[in-house]
């Protein structure tokens, strides 16, 4: 199984005439991988997830899972965004249940509550199982987002900044536990994050896409992370390859794609 992004392109139509987004996106991500996109706010990266996720249709191009053409939403692709998306009116535990049962008609009611069961409680959220988004914090939201993904069961896990929102010990817990579920996980075996931090995007990845800004192509390199799993994150800044992916990281962002200041008009 590979996910395949084949020369997608995504224009907007603005008041100033349209906004070409995604320019000619080529990307191959192989079952099992681990792919962090990182760039300048506006440079297409949740547009990229919402063409992949079937939420956005792309201009021109293609996206194809598994040998099937990406036409829409379906229930291979589950995607965790920032601001969480939970039903307001229902508990921790109905809302992973509720998403099980609408997307996996394979499964008994029974074995969806199990599922549900499993992730609740390998997200530390059992005993909030009752509670609602309200009356817990965001990082128990944002772990509800989670279970509620992997429960489903997808073949391939989009993840839009999920934890940009959260407070760094907070963060780096969740990543921790997001790797550790992934690494024990049988249907989701491949995941696509975006994010905007250089060290959680090094920490998480198996590669990095660096998108660029316009009029460069969307994809401006593509960037091989060679650290063994299981990484150690009190261990793996002092790691070489760390510092070199994290210098080529810093450079990219910083001069070669670096968005220019808007030159001040003469008095």
């Amino acid at each position: 199984m590979s996910l395949d992004i084949t020369e997608v392109r995504k224009s907007f139509t603005t008041k100033s005439g349209p906004q070409e987004v995604l320019r000619g996106v080529d990307l191959t991500i192989e079952k099992g991988e681990f792919v962090t996109i990182i760039g300048h706010s506006g440079c297409g990266k949740s547009t990229l997830l919402n063409v992949i996720g079937g939420l956005e249709p792309a201009s021109s191009g293609k996206v194809v899972l598994d040998g099937f053409r990406v036409e829409g939403p379906g229930p291979d692709r589950a995607i965790v965004f920032q601001n969480y998306s939970l039903l307001p009116w229902m508990s921790v535990y109905d809302n992973v249940v509720e998403a099980t049962l609408s997307a996996r008609k394979d499964r008994s009611a029974d074995e969806n509550r199990a599922v549900a069961e499993k992730y609740i409680r390998s997200t530390g959220l059992w005993m909030h199982r009752d509670k609602k988004p309200g009356e817990i914090s965001g990082g128990m939201r944002q772990r509800t987002a989670v279970a509620r993904a992997f429960a489903v069961g997808p073949k391939v896990l989009l993840l839009d900044e999920p934890f940009g929102a959260l407070d760094a010990l907070t963060r780096s817990n969740l990543q921790q536990q997001l790797i550790d579920m992934w690494s024990k996980e049988e249907e989701t075996e491949t995941v696509v994050m975006v994010t905007h931090g250089i060290e959680e995007a090094i920490f998480l990845a198996d590669r990095i896409v660096v998108m660029g800004n316009p009029p460069k192509p969307s994809v401006a390199e593509v960037i091989e992370v060679n650290i063994e799993r299981p990484r150690d994150r009190a261990e793996i800044a002092r790691d070489p390859e760390f510092q070199r992916v994290r210098e080529r990281l810093v450079y990219l962002l910083e001069h070669e794609l670096a968005v220019p200041e808007p030159m001040e008009e003469a008095a």
